[in-house]
């Protein structure tokens, strides 16, 4: 009888040990794929926009074959590249250095500066000397007038509302998605920044608002989905837009790393 209870014993720890190293081995095949991800599918056109979607990563060494017409914008750690067909493209297979828009994305993806410029009001930025010039947000965390769907807030610290023109006083109002109304946000001649009334209408995980800009209209409901911090790496931050469905703000990140890439010809990546 106890060599029966001592067997039984044995194959239990057996099984429990396989599934524990196959466990083990899972995350670290999930690991190491991610580890060898060297780039983001950011956006996407073209004929063969459904081959290379939107958040898929790929692997240094990976080749994209485009056709004429397609236009794959990848975020890697070096930055941004604009893939643009007919060709065929190696990932990480440049030999230029460090693209050149590599620090004004770390800094449109920080949230350092954020404080500083909702409490003084400054905005620092190319072409930012016009007054009455729409300008668009200058941190991926700032909500604009346009944000819509599920929104990432980027680690600790308020949320800046932006509008992009630094006009009169203006007032754009806040309502739960049942129509009851939960808040304003109004914005003082001369600023385009202006904190999220928490008080009124707290951002809690998952929380759900309409916001109705101040040129009125259908409102834009928001769905908030908080992180725990905001990821270092540009690959990371479009990695992490793309797990929690904030699709707007990938997309003004593809904006921005277009407008900062200096369109250089691709060439030297070509087969």
């Amino acid at each position: 009888m106890a060599q029966g209870k001592a067997g039984k014993w044995q194959r239990n720890s057996l099984g429990m040990s396989f599934t524990r190293q196959l466990c083990l081995a899972t995350i670290a095949l999930l690991m190491a794929t991610q580890a060898h991800a060297q780039a983001t599918v950011v956006r996407s056109t073209g004929p063969t926009a459904s081959t290379n979607p939107v958040g898929k990563k790929l692997a240094k060494g990976a080749r994209i074959k485009l056709e004429a017409k397609d236009r794959v914008t990848v975020l890697e750690k070096a930055g941004t590249r604009v893939l643009t067909g007919p060709g065929t493209f190696v990932i990480g297979g440049s030999t230029r250095g460090p693209a050149p828009d590599r620090t004004n994305l770390l800094a449109y993806v920080s949230r350092k500066g954020a404080l500083n410029m909702a409490t003084t009001g400054a905005v620092r930025g190319p072409g930012d000397t016009d007054e009455g010039k729409a300008i668009p947000a200058p941190k991926l965390w700032f909500l604009d007038l346009e944000s819509s769907g599920n929104f990432c807030l980027g680690g600790a610290g308020r949320l800046i509302v932006w509008r992009p023109e630094d006009g009169p006083d203006q007032t754009g109002w806040i309502s739960t998605p049942e129509g009851e109304m939960a808040g304003t946000v109004t914005w003082e001649s001369g600023s385009r920044l202006k904190s999220w009334p928490e008080d009124e209408a707290p951002l809690n995980e998952g929380q759900s608002y309409v916001f109705i800009p101040p040129a009125g209209g259908k409102g834009h409901e928001l769905t908030f989905i908080k992180l725990e911090e905001t990821p270092d790496s540009l690959d990371e931050v479009a990695d992490v837009l793309v797990a929690n469905g904030c699709l707007n703000q990938l997309e003004r990140l593809a904006t921005m790393a277009e407008a900062t890439l200096e369109l250089d010809e691709e060439s030297s990546d070509e087969e």
